[in-house]
């Protein structure tokens, strides 16, 4: 990931991961936008996800569970701590 990470254009804005067996929704990408636009202090969003099956039926929702959490200014997080808030 590292390496990849080294790959970016210097300009690029954003960085987007998609895993080889991840789907998008048809607004992921435009609503993460919205996001740091709305809140241009933002530095990291995320979206909560849902386990499907073959047909893409879903099989387990919300594995992420949001809930609403305070603000962390200036704050190094550890990589292992998820941190998330409906915005």
């Amino acid at each position: 990931m590292n390496f990849l990470i080294n790959k970016i254009s210097k300009e690029s804005k954003y960085i987007a991961f998609l895993e080889g067996d991840d789907l998008r929704e048809k607004d992921c990408l435009k609503s993460k936008l919205d996001i740091f636009d709305i809140y241009p202090k933002v530095q990291l969003v995320y979206n909560n996800l849902d386990f499907i099956d073959k047909h893409n039926n879903i099989i387990q929702k919300d594995i992420f569970g949001f809930r609403k959490i305070g603000t962390y200014q200036n704050t190094k997080i550890s990589p292992d701590t998820y941190v998330s808030a409906n915005v």
